[in-house]
């Protein structure tokens, strides 16, 4: 490995192609669109040095910035900022969210380049050794992007569901053997086991709900939760959910930013999203459903028929439990309470499966 490797995060793809050309001769470049995909890819890229833009959607800049001091590996990555806002108070903003440095735009390629350069001679960088090669990744990445962003789970279109509902949900579709295949990858080397129940992700700022779902669900799935948008981001990326249970209105980001981005992620596309409203009208159902929801609750709602429609989910042909970085009681240890315990159930089968790995996807 003799060049530094550089991540690109924009999300206006002429700005991607404009750095990419810049940078390229110099260094390794892989790029993410927005602060969702960053995060996502930062730890198979394992860059050296990110630009970063400050005004994209979902996550802006700042707020990525923040996820990625975070990081236990990946915290003192050199981070500059290119952006148009150029007031004093924002390039402050950008310093106190862990900024290395802050460029504005428009800028000129070449002091760009140079500035880089400066920044990592200054601080005596040195080429952090990588498990995977720019055409591993590249391969790996682009064989995910070919999965259809509808969901290989998606059942029957959204439709409300409430206390006065009084059928169960048809059972989702299974997927066809060619969309199993997209989304199999070959046999990798050993890595996390997937675990024996299926992982569920609570997004929802109403306290008294969250709990009322997770005691009903924690019989079955392990239960995680997230009190609004923003902080859904950096757990969905940590905590790998097999499933979202999303409200619409949340505050700091709404449920259907989140949902939206969710759908361009290539680690998410096809990850089942039910969301729970009190907007419930016509309009607003289908608007979910463009979005890229698999089903719609109006709330209020039977917590039961809830449950059984994620059973469903988790049952049908070809569903297994993604392989998670954090077992449940390394989260628990995390986040204290807002995590269920996990509870005896014999409800799934045990199912393993090794974590997708990009040397498998090189020729």
């Amino acid at each position: 490995m003799s060049k530094f490797r550089i991540m690109v995060v924009d999300d206006e793809e002429d700005i991607r192609t404009l750095l990419r050309l810049t940078l390229n001769p110099t260094y390794e470049v892989v790029e993410a669109y927005d602060g969702l995909d960053a995060l996502d890819k930062i730890e198979l890229a394992e860059p050296d040095f990110i630009v970063l833009d400050v005004i994209m959607p979902l996550m802006d800049g700042f707020q990525t910035c923040k996820a990625i001091r975070k990081h236990p590996q990946l915290h003192d990555v050199p981070v500059l900022f290119l952006s148009a806002k150029r007031a004093k108070e924002e390039i402050m903003k950008g310093y106190e969210a862990g900024a290395t440095l802050y460029l504005t735009k428009p800028f000129d390629p070449d002091r760009l380049a140079k500035t880089i350069a400066y920044a990592l001679e200054r601080a005596g960088a040195r080429i952090r050794p990588k498990r995977y090669t720019i055409e591993q990744l590249s391969r790996f990445w682009a064989a995910h992007a070919d999965i259809s962003p509808v969901s290989a789970l998606k059942s029957e279109p959204a439709t409300p569901a409430g206390p006065a509902a009084s059928q169960p949900p048809t059972a989702p579709r299974p997927p066809s053997q060619a969309t199993v295949q997209k989304v199999s990858p070959p046999p990798p080397p050993p890595g996390p086991i997937a675990p024996a129940r299926p992982r569920v992700m609570i997004v929802e700022d109403d306290e008294d709900l969250c709990s009322m779902l997770s005691l009903v669900l924690r019989e079955d799935f392990e239960v995680t939760i997230a009190r609004d948008g923003l902080s859904a981001v950096e757990r969905i990326i940590n905590y790998q959910p097999d499933f979202i249970i999303l409200d619409a209105m949340l505050p700091k980001m709404s449920g259907y930013q989140l949902c939206a981005s969710l759908r361009q992620n290539q680690s998410y596309r096809n990850t089942p999203i039910l969301f729970i409203s009190a907007k419930c009208s016509p309009r607003d159902i289908e608007y979910c459903k463009r979005l890229g929801a698999n089903d719609f609750f109006a709330k209020p709602f039977d917590l039961q028929m809830l449950r059984q429609r994620l059973l469903q989910y988790a049952l049908a042909p070809g569903f297994v439990p993604r392989p998670k970085k954090m077992s449940l009681e390394e989260i628990i240890l995390r986040e204290g309470s807002g995590v269920e315990r996990p509870a005896d159930a014999d409800h799934l089968p045990r199912v393993t499966r090794k974590q997708p790995d990009p040397r498998d996807f090189i020729g």
